[in-house]
């Protein structure tokens, strides 16, 4: 698995999300960090959280772009995207790859995401709200909900599992999104093209909710 995490300020929030994954209990897996600052402001995070490969870009590539270019360069058979500021449990990893074990139907995984620092949830997979707009699913209940393994319609980007054979089939992350709602595209034309999405509560990751560009910001 290759875990690909882009980030713009870098700082605590990408050490501590780094630093999580050094603590595993799953361990064949490889980090990319994409540094969309412009001024490599991740290798400092990157030494003092956990060893993974960065990529600098001059500019902000935008969140899509910047997973496709690590998606680029990666042969593993499953790819997960997390946020700069989301810390995964120790049994994240290991839960994602668990459920995909015979499973060749479902080509997402959506991950049990809870609100950092609180006893709610923050998404157990996306909704679509009648306007076209995408919702959390299970936003702001307690965390104790939403603790059976079952199919979703697609799962956020902030804690995500695709596999490569589905990305291959349908491409990657629409560019031209830039920021939000990307994984609501990419997840849509997956179910259209017949691949399934799974909810795993076992798979657990704190998210310090908008922290980088605030909630309902105009970004």
């Amino acid at each position: 698995m290759t875990v690909v995490i882009p980030t713009l300020v870098a700082g605590p929030t990408l050490t501590a999300c780094l630093r999580a994954l050094g603590r595993q209990t799953a361990r064949e897996f490889e980090v990319v960090v994409v540094d969309n600052s412009g001024a490599g402001l991740a290798r400092a995070a990157v030494e003092e959280g956990f060893p993974a490969r960065v990529i600098e870009n001059r500019e902000n590539a935008g969140f899509g772009r910047a997973v496709n270019q690590a998606a680029a360069e990666s042969p593993a058979p499953f790819l997960a995207v997390l946020n700069d500021d989301a810390a995964a449990r120790p049994g994240w990893i290991e839960a994602l790859l668990k459920a995909a074990e015979n499973d060749p139907e479902t080509g997402m995984w959506a991950s049990k995401v809870l609100l950092a620092g609180e006893d709610r949830l923050d998404s157990a997979g996306m909704l679509i709200c009648a306007d076209g707009s995408s919702k959390q699913r299970g936003h702001g209940e307690p965390a104790g909900e939403y603790c059976r393994l079952e199919e979703v319609l697609l799962p956020s980007g902030s804690a995500a599992m695709y596999r490569r054979r589905m990305l291959e089939e349908i491409g990657l992350f629409d560019e031209e999104f830039f920021l939000y709602c990307e994984d609501t595209d990419l997840g849509l034309r997956a179910r259209r093209a017949g691949w399934r999405c799974m909810y795993v509560p076992g798979a657990v990751v704190e998210h310090a909710y908008s922290r980088s560009a605030g909630r309902a910001s105009p970004l």
